[in-house]
């Protein structure tokens, strides 16, 4: 999920409203880290910090009461799953070190990074494991091949794609 305040949009994977969010501040994770730097004791095995939890669906309605309606677009889990993003725009990376005309070819690769690894891992880490194995990650001009199976990364995994349409409720005749 990715919310535009200013303009009022967001871009959310169909079905996963319920999906869980957490928001953890940049202070917060500072203040965790160095109290974990400065602990004496013995370190537990396993360990994390964690901020306000939420839903997705909570997420865009709050945004909503504080800024008004928003233009919510919803991505096919199917699209997603073959590297297709199909939205009218997407979080554009301006920095001075990316050349201009190579801002919107970045910035698609990178929110379908964000929005296939951090959607799908949210609605079902067990459940998710058989599409951690190929993401079809779309190639920025080379051709990708999954380690896992060996098949190009742009091919779909058929039994990972039941996998996610189950997590997310999607008819699974699509």
């Amino acid at each position: 999920m990715f919310a535009d305040f200013e303009n009022r949009r967001a871009i959310v994977l169909e079905g996963s409203e319920a999906a869980p969010l957490t928001l953890t501040t940049v202070e917060d994770t500072a203040k965790v880290v160095a109290l974990a730097l400065e602990y004496k004791g013995k370190w537990p095995r396993k360990g994390g910090i964690q901020g306000s939890q939420t839903t997705v669906g909570q997420f865009l309605a709050l945004a909503e009461k504080i800024r008004g309606p928003f233009q919510v677009e919803r991505l096919r889990l199917e699209d997603v799953v073959r590297g297709e993003l199909k939205t009218s725009w997407v979080p554009l990376v301006e920095h001075e070190a990316v050349p201009v005309e190579q801002r919107e070819k970045l910035a698609r690769g990178t929110f379908w990074g964000n929005i296939s690894g951090r959607s799908l891992r949210g609605l079902g880490r067990s459940e998710m494991s058989g599409i951690r194995r190929c993401q079809n990650i779309p190639s920025l001009g080379r051709r990708s091949i999954c380690r896992g199976c060996g098949r190009e990364k742009r091919e779909i995994h058929d039994v990972e794609l039941q996998e996610a349409r189950h997590v997310v409720g999607v008819d699974q005749n699509v």
